[in-house]
């Protein structure tokens, strides 16, 4: 696997918030859809990846995308 790691160094989220992060539908934002996270962890497992978002008040948030690597025969 690869790990490609995405950081910010915003507000932050609790633990309420950490657990609804990437669940269909749920937003931090009143005018938000919250399909984005979903959509990319959707997206990720569909290709034997992953997603995880590791976050606390105050500290920012990491989200990683863990991408599988293509074996050499799926290259040629």
């Amino acid at each position: 696997m690869i790990r490609l790691t995405i950081s910010d160094s915003g507000s932050g989220m609790g633990e309420a918030t950490l657990k609804m992060a990437g669940e269909p539908h749920f937003s931090t934002k009143t005018n938000g859809t919250g399909l984005g996270l979903a959509t990319v962890r959707q997206h990720m497992e569909r290709q034997g990846g992953g997603l995880s978002i590791a976050s606390a008040p105050h500290r920012g948030t990491n989200i990683d995308l863990w991408l599988p690597v293509m074996s050499p025969a799926f290259a040629e």
